[in-house]
């Protein structure tokens, strides 16, 4: 089988974007949940380092979510159309816990009001925080198990569109999600945060979330082999040719990170989260390789013809020209200071 294809480079950049998100934009929800996590518990010095740790550049990190739903509208609309319809529930609560993230946070630390009013924009910042990377979570879940099918005219509401989302592989998978962001957000914020109490707190926060994962990961994986799905992503993770060296890697990335994160070596331990998130996702997509939509979908079966595929590709090469540099400025300017010797 030909790997070098348009449809599979399509799917590499949405692969990509995605990932760059969760390792981006990801990390700013777990802020947002460390952050009312710390201020439900009156330690507000740690909230305010997550916030203004965030301020700069969430908003810019969503710029990778909106090139994946660009590319799946445009070179996979069979896929765009199933996932938009089927779960559009799961995905409303998500797109409502974005905007609600985003204004809880310009409200609450940018408004004019009293300190009580700031304080529910915080709250609400925190909330969506949290809520939002759970269904995020759920709906990759529900596709993963191959029980998401276009809607049938003689199904009810519910039928059609609660249960393929609200089984217990796609709810462990949205708390895996929740996990992965506070995870790197822990670790991120170790790093990022202004005052040496923040940041001995969020270096706490990371081994224990660091650990806290592994269970998760684990848990969810028990529940893999009862999706209609299971058996082919069971012998993808576990009976691969990659699957050895694969954990073996994901494995010395946390051991290292959550070591780094006990030595202090804040800078090493990002870098380590880094790659053991990205192997993390890395290993769901080759699992579930060739299929966008397990039991429905391939690659190639999703893929838009030649005529759009190539152009879209062009089109997206000539734009990270723009782009990637464009966000490495952004993060060069406002994260200066962040990798000066004495947070490392």
């Amino acid at each position: 089988m030909e790997v070098l294809t348009a449809p599979n480079l399509a799917a590499f950049v949405l692969f990509s974007s995605l990932t760059i998100y969760v390792l981006t934009g990801g990390a700013d929800f777990g802020g947002g949940l460390w952050s009312l996590g710390s201020r439900l518990r009156g330690d507000r010095q740690t909230a305010e380092a997550a916030e203004r740790a965030i301020g700069p550049i969430w908003e810019a990190n969503h710029v990778w979510l909106i090139l994946a739903i660009v590319v799946l509208f445009v070179c996979f609309s069979p896929v765009f159309a199933l996932i938009t319809t089927a779960l559009h529930v799961p995905l409303t609560l998500a797109l409502v816990g974005i905007v609600l993230r985003g204004s809880g946070y310009v409200f609450g630390a940018y408004g004019l009001g009293r300190d009580d009013e700031a304080s529910i924009w915080r709250t609400i910042f925190g909330a969506a925080s949290l809520v939002t990377p759970i269904v995020l979570g759920i709906a990759v879940g529900a596709l993963a198990t191959g029980q998401v099918q276009p809607p049938q005219p003689d199904q009810s509401f519910v039928n059609a569109y609660i249960w393929p989302w609200l089984e217990l592989f796609p709810v462990l998978c949205g708390f895996f999600t929740l996990a992965i962001f506070a995870y790197l957000a822990a670790v991120y914020l170790a790093l990022d945060s202004d005052t040496e109490g923040a940041r001995e707190m969020y270096r706490l926060y990371g081994i224990s979330s660091g650990i806290g994962l592994g269970v998760g990961a684990l848990v969810t994986a028990v529940a893999i082999p009862q999706t209609p799905f299971g058996d082919r992503l069971v012998s993808g993770l576990f009976g691969s040719w990659w699957s050895v060296p694969l954990h073996v890697a994901t494995g010395t990335a946390a051991i290292a990170a959550i070591y780094w994160l006990y030595r202090r070596n804040y800078v090493a331990a990002r870098i380590a989260a880094i790659v053991q998130v990205t192997l993390i996702l890395t290993g769901w997509a080759a699992a579930q390789y060739p299929y966008l939509v397990p039991k429905l979908y391939t690659i190639e079966q999703a893929a838009s013809e030649a005529a759009v595929l190539v152009p879209a590709l062009i089109a997206i090469a000539i734009g990270s020209v723009v782009v990637v540099p464009a966000m490495w400025y952004l993060y060069k300017i406002f994260k200066a200071d962040t990798f000066r010797g004495d947070n490392a």
